[in-house]
């Protein structure tokens, strides 16, 4: 049998109860456990503007549960997003999906760049998105695009 990248997420339909439910116990988890939330949340719309190179301008996001532990956000709008990876000077189009998990391991690990916003749940967030982006049994699809925006 072979195991597909959507095998080993939880996806919740936008807005329904359940989705409510897990985006309030995640945002909560953020807000007792993440130096300085709010600046937190700043730097995920602002490298989204950044790696579109202003394509992002804003709009909803919803949480991705990993059933192995964690998640990450990914945009709402359904659409293909063109990035641009800094280190390797290229574009790329790709999934919200894509976009949103690479989006989620930059913003878990940048956001610890100071020792004062230091958070042992954001490293173990990033381990775990990093970890589903590049399985070795189920890797994501666009997971090349997501290593040249990550490195």
């Amino acid at each position: 049998m072979t195991i597909q990248h959507t095998d080993l997420i939880i996806e919740r339909e936008y807005g329904s109860q359940d989705w409510q439910r897990y985006n309030k116990k995640i945002w909560d988890q953020i807000y007792t456990t993440v130096p300085e939330p709010l600046l937190f949340e700043n730097f995920l719309y602002n490298y989204a503007t950044q790696i579109t190179d202003g394509q992002y301008t804003g709009g909803s996001w919803e949480i991705v549960e990993i059933k192995r532990g964690g998640f990450y956000f990914r945009p709402v709008a359904n659409q293909k997003w063109n990035v641009t990876s800094m280190a390797y000077q290229s574009e790329h189009e790709i999934t919200s999906d894509a976009f949103g998990l690479a989006l989620s391991i930059i913003v878990f690990s940048n956001y610890q760049s100071s020792p004062e916003r230091y958070s042992d749940y954001l490293t173990e967030l990033y381990g775990n998105c990093r970890d589903l982006a590049f399985d070795d049994n189920a890797a994501h699809p666009e997971n090349d695009i997501i290593f040249k925006l990550i490195d």
